[in-house]
């Protein structure tokens, strides 16, 4: 067996199973080898993020929608009204974006475009 430090230890008995215990220096926590990989990895971290972010900002606007179409049934109003049109304008545009830009998939935006639509066609009908 070979001759570990006293801070590193062998998981499993095989000597491929290596790890040791100390901190990796920054920069370098990541098992990549090539330049190539580094990149993918740091692309990967930036489209992560941004997605995170929009995925989040389309779940707020829906919940502000359907908030304003509670409001609505609660007083039908012509303000109420303007109020979840111009959420219903936002959620829309927010969820074309993203569909845009790749990061929900088309039916999944459709999906979410339908829900908002169903909202407001439950509480007021065709008139």
């Amino acid at each position: 067996m070979p001759n570990y430090s006293e801070d590193c230890y062998d998981i499993k008995s095989d000597r491929n199973n290596y790890y040791c215990n100390q901190q990796t220096p920054p920069g370098l926590e990541t098992v990549a080898n090539s330049k190539s990989a580094l990149k993918r990895i740091k692309v990967a971290e930036r489209n992560r993020l941004r997605n995170k972010s929009y995925k989040s900002a389309v779940r707020t606007l829906m919940k502000k929608y359907f908030q304003a179409v509670e409001q609505y049934a609660a007083s039908p109003t012509e303000e109420n009204k303007t109020v979840v049109d111009q959420s219903m304008s936002a959620a829309y545009s927010k969820i074309d974006k993203a569909v845009k830009r790749s990061v929900l998939h088309r039916n999944n935006g459709a999906r979410k475009k339908a829900r908002l639509a169903k909202a407001l066609q439950k509480v007021a009908p065709a008139s």
